[in-house]
């Protein structure tokens, strides 16, 4: 169609500089048809030049008015839910569904609305709201080492880790993370062990929670009749429910997918390290900052402390308050839970060494912790 009306606005160019006739020579073309495109041009401009449609003024195979009218009917009876082939069958209409779907596409009241992606993530809300707090949690992995930002300063300082390990609530969207050189299955498994064992610590009863992961191995063995991986020797051991989505559909661990682009926008791409102790400091910030001061206009506004208030009010605030620690240092989280493996043991962390809270009001935040400018100062 582009050609055609390139070449129609070649023939009439020519027309107006050197007549009909030269231009239907040149072009190899009839006169009568150089002087139909010169006529529209001259009476609506290059809007003239367009291809008209062809279709007949009169469609004698239309159906009758009457039957237009009990069908806007019936679509209207069933809020426009109805398609074509549907009403076709449930109704005995007698005319065929192209028919019955002209009716509806010339009709916009008859048209489906659809969905925006607020209607799909409030209904998704709704749902969501219906569960209680920690009933779901989607554990993930994120690499680093692909953020541009972070990338460089790795180089720099090569003990900085590489891969971020997240676990986040679906209902309050509350979220802890650590960082690992290597996202091997004994790192997650350790991370894993460590985040129940603190919510455990923290009076919740962790037999409540469903955790849910893909398929990657460092969660599960590449086959279902193999030995548990020790990500599912952790599980076991603290009797927690275990989801696994389908391959290929990172949709369904949207919320901590999620957590990793906020992570990647707000922090990982603007924040600058002096060191790795740094990015831990600035990391630990931001996630406090994230679990009880930030909130979420998808979740009402809300934080994510707050939501968990709602289901557990006399929950210990301080749940929400974990440790930013390099995984690879603490498997003794793994194996403290299996004894038989003889393997190198490595003190827990020193809740002093990482600024931990400890039954203090998250609404009157100590000062004191280090923060970039775009971060809230405590």
């Amino acid at each position: 169609m582009g050609k055609r009306y390139s070449l129609r606005c070649e023939i009439v160019s020519l027309a107006k500089k050197q007549g009909n006739k030269a231009a239907a020579r040149f072009f190899k073309t009839t006169v009568k048809t150089v002087r139909k495109w010169v006529n529209r041009y001259k009476e609506q401009g290059y809007t003239g030049l367009k291809e008209l449609s062809r279709a007949p003024h009169k469609q004698w195979k239309k159906c009758e008015p009457e039957f237009e009218t009990k069908v806007i009917k019936l679509r209207k009876k069933t809020k426009n839910k109805f398609g074509a082939g549907t009403l076709q069958e449930r109704f005995g209409l007698e005319r065929s569904v192209t028919c019955i779907n002209r009716i509806i596409q010339e009709n916009p009241e008859l048209r489906r609305k659809r969905k925006t992606k607020t209607d799909k993530r409030n209904e998704l809300w709704a749902t969501k709201k219906l569960m209680k707090a920690f009933e779901c949690v989607q554990i993930d992995v994120k690499e680093l080492m692909d953020i541009a930002n972070y990338y460089v300063q790795q180089w720099r300082h090569p003990d900085m880790p590489k891969y971020e390990i997240t676990a986040r609530c679906v209902k309050t969207g509350a979220t802890f993370v650590c960082l690992a050189d290597t996202k091997e299955a004994i790192n997650i498994a350790s991370f894993t062990a460590m985040l129940l064992q603190h919510l455990k610590n923290h009076g919740f009863d962790v037999k409540k929670i469903a955790v849910q992961t893909d398929n990657g191995t460092e969660f599960h063995n590449l086959k279902l009749e193999s030995e548990p991986s020790l990500f599912e020797k952790v599980a076991n051991h603290f009797q927690v429910k275990q989801n696994r989505i389908p391959p290929a559909s990172p949709t369904f661990n949207s919320d901590v997918e999620t957590f990793h682009r906020l992570g990647e926008d707000e922090f990982y791409a603007i924040e600058r390290f002096k060191d790795a102790e740094d990015l831990y400091q600035q990391l630990y910030t931001y996630m406090i900052d994230f679990n009880y001061l930030r909130t979420n206009s998808y979740k009402d506004k809300k934080t994510p402390v707050q939501l968990l208030k709602e289901d557990y009010p006399k929950i210990n605030e301080n749940i929400l308050n974990f440790p930013i620690v390099k995984i690879d240092n603490y498997h003794n989280f793994y194996f403290d839970l299996f004894p038989d493996k003889q393997e190198k043991q490595i003190a827990n962390y020193d809740p002093e060494e990482f600024f931990l809270f400890h039954d203090i009001d998250p609404n009157d935040l100590p000062g004191g912790y280090h923060v970039s400018n775009i971060h809230i100062i405590f």
